[in-house]
């Protein structure tokens, strides 16, 4: 054996698979990136939003939901519901709670220009006024479609109440 017959490798150790291993590995391959893409499709694709789709497409106005939510103030998921095409849902924290509800804008809507107690508010969803109805902190909001209420529960502050009005903006249908 010469010197450069050492240095070439062995045919030998070269790995070999059987026709049948090969096509198990390719089609174990296929069926991996198989549930990998629909795996991913299906996570992608999932409704985000916090009120079901079955709501939103079950009413003829448009829903609305708080792009950003007062510190310590999560949407209470099982409190998302629509009764009689009145849609409610609550956000609290560990202490208060605010429950919004929303309807069809009515033909006559009220006017916020009479609401004793109340102040206009600039609100991206539409014409917005903010007060108190009795012991509670209470935004009312007109869009063009849609009139939504947001009360606070006594003790919860006016502020909550107000940036939760201001931070309302419409949800997919």
């Amino acid at each position: 054996m010469t010197n450069t017959d050492a240095q070439k490798p062995s045919k030998s150790h070269v790995a070999k698979f059987s026709p049948g291993r090969r096509m198990w590995l390719i089609g174990t391959s296929l069926a991996l990136i198989i549930v990998i893409a629909v795996g991913s499709a299906l996570f992608f694709s999932r409704d985000k939003s916090p009120i079901p789709r079955s709501i939103r497409q079950a009413v003829s106005f448009t829903l609305y939901y708080p792009n950003a939510l007062p510190q310590g103030y999560s949407l209470r998921s099982k409190s998302v519901r629509g009764d009689s095409g009145i849609v409610f849902y609550s956000l609290a924290n560990d202490k208060r709670q605010v429950n919004v509800s929303q309807q069809p804008l009515p033909s006559n809507p009220p006017n916020l220009n009479n609401l004793g107690g109340f102040s206009k508010l600039e609100a991206t969803a539409g014409k917005a006024a903010v007060g108190a109805n009795g012991s509670s902190p209470t935004a009312i909001i007109l869009s063009n479609t849609t009139l939504i209420t947001i009360n606070g529960t006594p003790g919860t502050p006016q502020d909550v109440v107000t940036n939760i009005a201001k931070a309302m903006t419409s949800l997919p249908e």
